[in-house]
């Protein structure tokens, strides 16, 4: 780069005036091309100067140049900042979903306990009812809704489930039985 910079800095002429603005003007150029600026920019400096362009014309081109580049730093600087807020919102999003997914394992322990503290509540009261007479589990049961005395009926030992189905209500004995074909097995 430093070879075109003095040849060209040469066939301006031996005026200094234009040595020194050429310079300058590839000086200029040099920084700016170190700042991305575009290709175009590069063939319209080598052109001016193979033509012998005048001093004005030259720094008509130079300020163009100077425009430029600040265009494209302006450019630059807008989508450093555009990085910056997606790097804040990609981290707010990723902490976040890490949140959501701690609350998550959360509410499936929760839950999990939960069942569990269920199927223990419904194990101690089918052993209720299973120490019960029929007769008297039978006449409980006629008074329950049908879903919650198909929960009981479920979880007792079958042949109790049978004496105390026996004894109920025959609509609210046929409720049940249907049911409980309808519910899922028991694990």
């Amino acid at each position: 780069m430093k070879n075109t910079l003095r040849y060209h800095s040469r066939k301006i002429g031996k005026h200094w005036g234009l040595r020194a603005m050429a310079s300058s003007l590839f000086l200029g150029f040099i920084l700016a091309s170190a700042t991305s600026v575009a290709s175009d920019d590069v063939k319209k400096v080598d052109s001016a100067v193979k033509s012998g362009m005048d001093e004005t014309a030259l720094e008509s081109l130079h300020q163009s140049l100077k425009n430029r580049e600040k265009e494209l730093n302006e450019r630059l600087a807008k989508l450093e900042k555009q990085e910056e807020a997606f790097k804040s919102q990609n981290q707010l999003v990723t902490s976040q979903v890490s949140a959501y997914q701690k609350e998550i394992e959360r509410l499936r322990a929760e839950n999990k306990r939960l069942q569990k503290k269920k199927v223990e509540k419904n194990v101690s009261l089918s052993k209720v009812y299973e120490k019960m007479d029929p007769k008297k589990a039978a006449k409980i049961l006629d008074g329950l809704n049908v879903s919650l005395s198909v929960q009981i009926l479920s979880d007792l030992n079958p042949s109790k489930a049978a004496e105390i189905l026996g004894r109920m209500s025959s609509q609210k004995a046929k409720s049940a039985t249907e049911a409980l074909m309808r519910a899922p097995a028991s694990q």
